[in-house]
C-alpha cells in the first residue's frame, strides 16, 4: 500500500500488470505505508481506473521509524517523521528504559515498534535520539528504515560468524591447493571484500581460465542463525557512503575476502576455452588459493593501454595478464556473435563530503578492464548452469525471458518516432518471419481486427539494432543514451527460479549465480548445490522450498535496487538545492504527457519540465503521435534535443527537481 500524507492510499498489485486501487482515508484501516494488503474492488469505472476497501492487512512493512517525541497527559506520544505515516501516533511502552527527561518537546528519536496502531495507538520504545534528522547525514539511514531493511546482525548470527572465521583451517586440509597459481582480483578502487579471482595461460590454441569464488558456504551452514539473517537480507546493499552487507564484516571483509598475500578457501571454475570462445570442457572444486595481486581496475586498464607506469606494479604477472586480455576478446566477441545484447547504461557516481554533502554527481566509467572481469563471471556463470543442469539433484538458475510482445512493437513504433527505421535495419527476412509469425487476433473492444503487428523475440534482433544506432549516431549521442533505458525497460526483469528458461539478454540457455556469495544469497545457494553435485556434502533440506527462496531472493534484489535508486535521487536534490535560479544547458533524455525529462551537462543530474511551463514558455503542447512536444508554428521538442534551463525547484521529501525552459540550443 502506498499512502498519501494527505490519508488515502494506492494498492499497489504485487502483479504489474493489474492496475492499482484507490483507497479513501477512511477505509484505510490502519494501514502504514508499504503494508502488505487485501483490498477489496468496490468501484470500477470506464476510465480503467478501480476503488476499494482494505479487508485485511496481511504485513506490516515497517519494524523501526523516525520521529518527533512528544509529552501527552503524563505519558509520551511519538509523531512518525515521514508524511505518509503521520496519521498515526504511538505511545512509548511502560517498559521503556530510555531517560526522557532529558528530552524536549519536539526532539527527534529512533524507535522500535512494539505494537502496531489498531484504532488505538502503537507502542514503541525509543533506541536513541537523533540531532537532525533531515540533514544529509541522515539520508542513508531514512532510505534504509522505509525499506524496512536490517542494519544489524543478532548476537548468535555474530558469535557464529566469530566463530566460524576462528577455526576454518582446520577444514580445508584435503583441498586442492592452487597457491602457487599467480591468481589475482580486479576490483574498484574503493572495495572491501573481493569475491573473485581469475588467472588464464595459454595451452597451444586454446585457454585454461580459472576462477576462483570465495567459499562462503565454508563458513554459513544452512539453518545457522546467520545463514536465516543473511536469507533474509538475501543480497548487500550499495549506497555512496555505506555498505549494508549480507555478511557481517569478519567474514565479508576478512576470512571470506580473497585478501592478497593470505591463504583462502574457494569454489574454483577452471575451463578451457577454445579460439571461438567456446567452453571445451570445465570441471569445478573446493581448492585453496592465495592472491597474488589486489589489483584496481585503473590498473588493469594501464597495462591493457601499454601505460608505463603500471609495469613495476605487476611484475611477474604480465603472462597471466596478457593471457587474461586475450581471454577477454575472444569471450567477447563470441558473446556478440551469439546475439548477446550489450547495453552500456551510464550510472551515477555520487561523490561525497563527510557530512554526506554531496560535492559532484558525474557518470561511472566503464573501463575495457570491468568488461574483462564481466566475461570471466558470465563465463564461470553458464558453466555453473550447465553442472547444476547435468549434476545435482535441483538448481537456482537466474533467468531472462522473452520481452512481451506489446512492449516490443512499442518500442519499435518509438524508434520510428526518432526517425529510426527497425524493420529496414533487421532486414526483409526478417519482416517475412514476422509477417508470418505474427497475424490478427480477433477483434478488439470496438470489433476491429486486432493486427499484432512485427515484435523482437530475438537477442540478436536487439543487438543489431543497437549496434546499427550506435554506428549510425555515435556511442555519446543524447539519442542513444535515452534509448537505451528505453531499450532495458523493454526486456523482462531478470529472476530467479529452480527452472533453466535460459537468459534472453546474454543469448544464454542456461545461466546462473555463482561468482558473488559474499554479497549474493542465490550464488551461497548455487555453491551449496555443486558441493553436493560433488559429494562434498548435503546442502539443504531435501524438503526446503527452493522455489520460494528463489522468489524472496528476487524480492530483496529489488527491494535494495529501489533503496539505492531512492538514495541516488535523494544526493542529487541535495547536490541542487543551493543552485536555484542557476542555469544550465541540458538535452531531452524523455518526453511524456506531464513534461520533458532533461539531464543537464556536466553533471549526471535530471529532472522534469512539466507541461504547464512549457505551454507557458512557448506554447508547447505534447503531440502523442509524434512523441514530442510541439507549437502551432511547427517547432519541436524531441528526445535529444539540446535546451538551455533555470533551476526552478528542488523537492528533497518527493526526490524531485523542475526545471524551467530558457531557450534552445541549435
Amino acid at each position: 500500500m502506498d499512502v498519501h500524507p494527505d490519508g488515502f492510499g494506492f494498492l499497489i498489485p504485487f502483479n504489474h500488470e493489474e492496475p492499482n486501487v484507490y483507497v479513501a482515508k477512511e477505509n484505510l484501516k490502519d494501514v502504514m505505508n508499504r503494508d502488505e494488503v487485501r483490498v477489496e474492488v468496490t468501484q470500477s469505472f470506464n476510465d480503467g481506473k478501480f476503488r476499494g476497501n482494505v479487508v485485511d492487512i496481511l504485513k506490516r512493512h515497517q519494524t523501526e521509524f523516525l520521529g518527533f517525541y512528544r509529552p501527552h497527559g503524563g505519558g509520551v506520544l511519538i509523531v512518525p517523521l515521514e508524511a505518509k505515516d503521520r496519521n498515526h501516533v504511538f505511545k512509548m511502552a511502560p517498559s521503556q528504559s530510555f531517560d526522557v527527561t532529558t528530552l524536549k518537546s519536539g526532539a527527534a528519536v529512533l524507535c522500535k515498534i512494539l505494537e502496531y496502531p489498531s484504532k488505538v495507538p502503537g507502542k514503541a520504545e525509543i533506541i536513541r535520539t537523533v540531532e537532525d534528522p533531515e540533514s544529509a547525514g541522515m539520508d542513508t539511514l531514512r532510505v534504509l528504515l522505509e525499506a524496512s531493511w536490517p542494519r544489524e546482525f543478532t548476537d548468535s548470527a555474530k558469535s557464529y560468524a566469530e566463530n566460524q572465521a576462528q577455526r576454518w583451517e582446520e577444514k580445508v586440509k584435503d583441498r586442492r591447493d592452487i597457491r602457487k597459481i599467480p591468481m589475482v582480483t580486479i576490483d574498484g578502487r574503493d572495495a572491501r571484500d573481493f569475491d573473485d579471482a581469475v588467472h588464464a595461460k595459454r595451452e597451444g590454441k586454446t585457454i585454461r581460465l580459472w576462477v576462483a569464488i570465495a567459499d562462503v558456504s565454508l563458513f554459513v551452514e544452512p539453518g545457522t542463525a546467520l545463514d536465516k539473517e543473511a536469507f533474509e537480507r538475501s543480497t548487500s546493499v550499495y549506497f555512496p557512503d555505506h555498505v549494508t552487507p549480507m555478511l557481517p564484516e569478519v567474514l565479508s571483509n576478512g576470512v571470506c575476502s580473497l585478501n592478497p598475500d593470505e591463504d583462502r578457501p574457494c569454489m574454483v571454475c577452471e575451463c578451457v576455452i577454445n579460439e571461438n570462445g567456446l567452453v571445451q570442457s570445465y570441471e569445478f572444486y573446493e581448492g585453496l588459493m592465495r592472491s597474488h595481486k589486489r589489483m584496481t581496475y585503473e590498473m588493469m586498464q594501464a597495462f591493457i593501454d601499454k601505460e608505463e607506469w603500471v609495469q613495476d606494479e605487476i611484475k611477474g604477472l604480465e603472462d597471466g595478464l596478457t593471457t587474461l586480455i586475450d581471454t577477454f576478446r575472444i569471450l567477447n566477441e563470441a558473446r556478440n556473435k551469439r546475439g548477446s545484447i550489450d547495453l552500456d547504461i551510464p550510472e551515477a557516481f555520487v561523490q561525497l563530503n563527510k557530512d554526506g554533502t554531496v560535492h559532484d554527481i558525474t557518470s561511472r566509467v566503464r573501463l575495457d578492464a570491468h568488461r574483462l572481469i564481466e566475461e570471466c563471471m558470465l563465463i564461470a556463470n553458464q558453466c555453473a548452469a550447465k553442472f547444476l543442469k547435468d549434476k545435482a539433484r535441483a538448481g537456482v538458475y537466474r533467468v531472462h525471458e522473452e520481452p512481451d510482445a506489446k512492449k516490443s512493437r512499442e518500442f519499435i513504433e518509438f524508434l520510428s518516432l526518432q526517425g529510426i527505421n527497425a524493420i529496414e535495419i533487421l532486414g526483409k527476412k526478417w519482416e517475412r518471419k514476422q509477417k508470418q509469425k505474427h497475424k490478427p487476433v480477433g477483434k478488439d473492444g470496438k470489433g476491429k481486427d486486432q493486427d499484432t503487428g512485427p515484435a523482437i523475440n530475438d537477442p540478436e534482433d536487439y543487438a543489431t539494432l543497437l549496434k546499427r544506432i550506435r554506428k549510425d549516431r555515435g556511442e555519446e549521442d543524447p539519442v542513444v543514451q535515452a534509448l537505451q533505458p528505453m531499450m532495458l525497460r523493454t526486456l523482462k526483469q531478470a529472476r530467479y527460479t529452480t527452472q533453466p528458461k535460459g537468459h534472453f539478454a546474454l543469448a544464454d540457455k542456461d545461466y546462473t549465480h555463482f561468482t558473488s556469495p559474499i554479497r549474493r544469497y542465490p550464488d551461497l545457494m548455487v555453491h551449496r548445490l555443486i558441493k553436493e553435485g560433488l559429494g562434498v556434502k548435503a546442502s539443504f533440506d531435501p524438503a526446503d522450498d527452493l522455489e520460494n527462496r528463489c522468489q524472496h531472493c528476487s524480492d530483496q534484489e529489488r527491494s535494495a535496487m529501489d533503496a539505492e535508486r531512492k538514495l541516488i535521487d535523494i544526493k542529487k536534490c541535495r547536490f541542487m538545492e543551493n543552485k536555484l535560479g542557476e542555469e544550465f544547458n541540458a538535452h531531452v533524455t524523455g518526453v511524456t504527457e506531464k513534461g520533458i525529462f532533461c539531464q543537464i551537462e556536466g553533471h549526471f543530474v535530471d529532472g522534469l519540465m512539466n507541461a504547464d511551463r512549457l505551454i507557458a514558455w512557448g506554447g508547447f503542447q505534447f503531440n502523442a503521435a509524434l512523441m514530442c512536444y510541439k507549437t502551432s508554428g511547427n517547432r519541436q521538442l524531441h528526445l535529444g534535443h539540446r535546451i538551455k534551463v533555470r533551476l526552478a525547484a528542488v523537492d528533497i521529501k518527493m526526490r524531485r527537481i523542475d526545471f524551467e525552459p530558457l531557450e534552445l540550443i541549435g
